[in-house]
């Protein structure tokens, strides 16, 4: 078993089809993609004749595809589809159900199936909720929508929330008949604030937030209708209705083999990178220095030439790039606060301090443990709008109680002795106008405790170190 990490930026890779692409370009072995094709179309009339599409927000729902299945049989799905969705960790429910989530994982594109008998007037409208309207999920849950949620309506009523939960009022029940397959793309920032808002957050969600590639929907779509008559549940009828105002184009993107070169330190041919794109499913134009590299909608993280740089050194491998030293035009140099900073540090690590660093975020009790007065500067706290905890609510005036409760936690684990200072920022609002950015400043603190440690030996250090800063004195 591999287990691998999908960053944000990839999408396309949270589905079987997705990394077996990767797969063949990575070891250079040939990739089928699943059988869309399907055989006997023979239900009765065409799709067109049982369901329309409406988009009322093509801003939100760039794509809808929508195709009938007759006939259906709700039953137990075969041994092989189940087994395959337990390994993905998803639980097996029926047929139809079990098709559609087996789907979505090897194409990244949700799929939803409805009741036709329970879509009034065989309309499907995409179009947002209405403010404060009450609607039951399939989990059973009644949820209330605002209008800024973007919902699957018939002719009558709301019938699913788009791209994360279908309605309890239009699911597949054993006496289902014909059911409207759904496949449909919906933008990854509505489907994400409408998740957020209901507390709701599902396998369909996680792939719409990311961004899908419209064009992926047919396919998909193909694929369930495929799988259906392929197990038995049901007869397909011809056509589909496809909404699809703006479809998503390929762009293409300029790249220089001399740059490549340059930027990962490396000699390799244009013919060799021209493989790894096409390896890719990326068709590469032009001559010369130049490359035009129009990659597959899927791929919607390629943007610049950047993007096509880091292709070609995670193809021609991480490990084969030489290790050089940055390049810069200009000599290193530190600010003055900076050296203070260091040979503060450096002198008290010459006295036997070891240097500790604590969180900025403190509790507002800590300065009582110092005895602060109550109308005194250390308690003007910077307040934390959304804290973990109280413990962590305000920004620290002072660095004293973080070095306190660090003593007393070695102290009460049996450390005989400790030295150790900290050099840190500390916040206070503006006392003179709170809505102004609060001060921040540098503080340091240093605690000493042992056999033999007292007010002189700390007051010792603080001499010498205030020495090497030429603060002499006191």
């Amino acid at each position: 078993m591999v287990d691998f990490e999908i960053t944000p930026n990839r999408p396309d890779c949270l589905a079987m089809v997705g990394m077996a692409r990767e797969a063949s370009a990575t070891f250079k072995k040939p990739f089928t993609y699943p059988d869309t094709d399907i055989k006997d179309e023979n239900g009765k009339g065409e799709t067109k004749d049982y369901v329309s599409v409406d988009i009322k927000n093509p801003e939100s729902c760039k794509r809808y595809v929508a195709r009938i299945v007759t006939d259906v049989k709700v039953e137990q799905s075969p041994w092989w589809l189940q087994k395959r969705l337990m390994y993905a960790g998803m639980r097996p429910i029926n047929n139809i159900v079990d098709v559609t989530n087996f789907v979505m994982l090897e194409y990244g594109q949700p799929i939803h199936a409805f009741d036709i008998n329970s879509v009034e007037g065989r309309r499907i409208v995409v179009d947002t909720a209405e403010d404060g309207e009450k609607f039951t999920t399939l989990d059973g849950t009644e949820r209330t929508l605002d209008d800024k949620m973007l919902m699957i309506h018939d002719a009558e009523k709301s019938i699913a929330v788009a791209g994360v939960m279908g309605g309890l009022n239009s699911e597949i029940e054993n006496d289902t008949r014909t059911i409207i397959v759904e496949s449909a793309n919906f933008l990854g920032n509505s489907v994400r604030t409408t998740a957020k808002r209901l507390g709701l957050r599902t396998e369909a969600s996680s792939r719409y937030e990311k961004g899908i590639d419209p064009n992926l929907c047919r396919d998909a779509a193909d694929r369930v209708c495929y799988l259906i008559e392929l197990i038995g549940a049901g007869t397909v009828v011809g056509g589909r209705v496809d909404v699809y105002p703006t479809p998503e184009e390929p762009r293409t993107v300029r790249g220089r083999v001399s740059r490549i070169n340059k930027v990962l330190g490396i000699e390799i041919s244009r013919e060799q990178m021209v493989s790894y794109f096409e390896s890719l499913e990326m068709q590469v134009a032009g001559n010369g220095d130049d490359m035009y590299v129009t990659p597959p909608t899927v791929r919607q993280d390629i943007e610049m030439e950047e993007d096509l740089i880091e292709e070609v050194a995670r193809l021609y491998g991480y490990d084969k790039l030489p290790v050089t030293i940055p390049k810069g035009n200009n000599e290193a140099s530190q600010s003055y606060e900076r050296d203070v900073k260091d040979l503060a540090r450096d002198t008290m690590c010459a006295l036997g301090a070891n240097e500790i660093q604590t969180y900025s975020f403190v509790s507002p009790k800590g300065v009582d443990n110092i005895r602060i007065d109550e109308d005194s500067w250390e308690r003007a706290f910077v307040r934390i709008l959304n804290p973990l905890g109280e413990d962590t609510s305000v920004m620290r005036t002072v660095l004293t109680p973080a070095m306190l409760e660090v003593m007393g936690r070695n102290y009460s684990r049996n450390r005989e002795a400790v030295r150790a200072f900290e050099i840190g920022n500390t916040f206070m609002v503006n006392l003179l106008d709170e809505k102004e950015l609060p001060t921040e400043s540098d503080a340091m603190s240093i605690g000493f405790y042992g056999d033999g440690e007292d007010f002189f030996t700390l007051k010792g250090a603080i001499v010498e170190m205030l020495g090497k800063l030429g603060i002499h004195d006191l």
